[in-house]
């Protein structure tokens, strides 16, 4: 059996304009102040997606195949589920993995400044870091 995760887009759409890179950096800094809170609200959610696919499956998840389409840029979701299955995660963005120069050109040729400007920024003020640490 496949399970398929459909993940949903929220917030504001970020392009190169600078008013939206501006407040992108400052959600970016108010997330790594509260890392703590936001990994734990993150978590919760997760936890109420498992019982609610748990409920409409009549099984707990477990040794399942799940493919997740939208994981976003660091796949929280994919990497819960894929403890206990085997989970794969899609995204139309370029993901780059560590510091990839080639990446990133990428990112900004596929994705625009928008979303490098936002991944590099996130990068650079440690928001993930702090997530991964909480």
């Amino acid at each position: 059996m496949v399970l398929l995760l459909v993940s949903a887009k929220w917030g504001l759409l970020f392009n190169s304009d600078s008013l939206f890179l501006s407040l992108d950096i400052l959600l970016s800094l108010n997330s790594r102040n509260k890392a703590h809170n936001t990994v734990a609200v993150a978590l919760q959610r997760i936890h109420r997606d498992e019982q609610r696919i748990a409920r409409c499956l009549g099984k707990p998840l477990r040794q399942l195949d799940i493919l997740e389409i939208g994981g976003g840029q660091q796949m929280e979701r994919a990497r819960y589920f894929g403890i206990n299955n085997q989970a794969t995660a899609i995204d139309l963005d370029v993901i780059p993995c560590g510091f990839d120069l080639g990446s990133y050109l990428r990112m900004f040729q596929e994705n625009g400044l928008g979303r490098l400007a936002k991944t590099v920024g996130r990068k650079l003020l440690l928001v993930d870091r702090a997530k991964q640490l909480a």
